[in-house]
């Protein structure tokens, strides 16, 4: 086995491979509706004086499949949790029968989350999105 500077005998690909995670999940977010990433914030809000854990088959029961792409719905919930919003808790198993018991994370939302301002910041972006000039090709 060989050991990599760090330590860790990765040689600095499981850095590479987050780095990789996040470029996918900004890419997949930033073509995902902006009414479906804002139906997305207010679910997950809609949870936030629940007294128990959700998973993301809860959120999608309120907003329904991403319009876009497969991958919209778990990079919508890594921005969750990435924001403060939802804290892992566990695991447990899928109950929709198209997700094959997939193993899913277990959540508690964040009551103390600002979630008017990361619909305001969803808003933002697309605005800047939207007027962003477009790229002349040399």
């Amino acid at each position: 086995m060989s050991t990599s500077a760090n330590g860790n005998g990765d040689d600095g690909q499981l850095e590479f491979g987050r780095e990789q995670r996040d470029d996918g999940i900004h890419l997949v977010w930033s073509h995902t509706p902006l009414a479906w990433r804002i139906s997305f914030w207010r679910a997950v809000q809609s949870f936030a004086g629940h007294f128990g854990s959700i998973t993301s088959e809860d959120i999608r029961k309120i907003t329904g499949p991403p319009p876009n792409h497969r991958n919209a719905g778990p990079a919508a919930v890594m921005k969750a949790k990435a924001s403060g919003a939802l804290f892992c808790i566990g695991r447990t198993l899928a109950e929709r029968p198209i997700s094959h018991a997939a193993k899913l994370d277990v959540y508690l939302v964040n009551p103390n989350f600002d979630f008017d301002a990361a619909v305001e910041q969803e808003k933002e972006r697309e605005h800047k999105r939207q007027n962003r000039k477009p790229r002349k090709n040399k």
